[in-house]
């Protein structure tokens, strides 16, 4: 039985795995004022909204390679059968697939919705869901396995693609100044390019997939310019007939959450106030 702690009580050196659900009513206003600030940036960029399920299908992460790229973390779904025989206990292992995985990111359903398409325009999308990730045993325990993530999703022409992923990253920036807490940047840690040298020259080559963290905290942000790889497994194709490049923002408002409350030791009358500031 997972032990669902409030958010407020959590010490960073537990596993986050365990920070379940917000508790207090300053958290959640923190939240959605943090979501206001993602969604001005939505305007900003010019994205379309929209919303997608939680669930996402094993077939359509098969046609992107998911499992090639993070081989531990799907976490799937099963139900028991009609036919199960409920005085015999055990029913985990009773359990039968659905063909379906909770959704590992929410960028995911963007690119699928654009599968076949032809780009005339560069596609700008911007989608919140939650997110599930069995993510050792690669990553420590400062990474949830539940998360909230926003995700600014962009499909075009390579440099256009580049040029926008620099405009969300001056955007986070932008927050992080008017919050006081001094993000860095650093180079990608995702368990895809642990032991995979291919990957790793392709990030060195490109300086393309970033983490934006406060101290030891886990990435609050990151970018990822995907190149033509998404779109060459969905057949997306620019206006000149070769395959298009994509790219994204993804946004985890709990990191922000933890990180602000420690930079500004649990005053969340400052953090209220500087988030309003902000917005207005």
């Amino acid at each position: 039985m997972v032990n669902q702690k409030l958010i407020s009580n959590i010490d960073y050196k537990e596993p986050l795995q365990d920070a379940l659900f917000i508790g207090t009513e300053t958290d959640r206003s923190i939240l959605n004022l943090l979501e206001d600030c993602f969604l001005l940036w939505a305007k900003k960029l010019g994205t379309l909204e929209m919303v997608f399920p939680p669930i996402i299908s094993i077939e359509d992460l098969e046609s992107i390679n998911y499992f090639q790229d993070h081989p531990t973390q799907a976490v799937f779904l099963s139900a028991l059968s009609p036919n199960i025989n409920t005085l015999e206990g055990s029913y985990e292992n009773k359990a039968e697939p659905l063909g379906y995985a909770l959704n590992p990111a929410a960028c995911y359903h963007v690119y699928l919705s654009q599968r076949n398409q032809e780009i005339n325009q560069m596609v700008r999308i911007s989608t919140q869901t939650e997110c599930f990730r069995n993510q050792p045993p690669y990553a420590s325990s400062s990474r949830m396995f539940r998360f909230q993530q926003r995700k600014f999703a962009f499909i075009g022409e390579s440099q256009e693609v580049r040029t926008i992923l620099k405009q969300t990253e001056a955007l986070v920036h932008e927050l992080s100044g008017a919050l006081e807490l001094g993000l860095s940047e650093k180079t990608s840690q995702a368990p895809n390019y642990t032991n995979d040298p291919k990957l790793e020259k392709i990030k060195a080559l490109f300086l393309a997939d970033k983490e934006f963290t406060y101290g030891s905290f886990s990435a609050l942000c990151h970018t990822n310019f995907h190149r033509n790889y998404f779109c060459k497994r969905l057949n997306i194709k620019s206006s000149n007939g070769q395959y298009a490049f994509a790219g994204c923002l993804g946004v985890i408002p709990e990191y922000w959450l933890l990180s602000l409350k420690h930079k500004h030791k649990n005053d969340t009358n400052l953090i209220l106030k500087l988030l309003k500031h902000y917005l207005n």
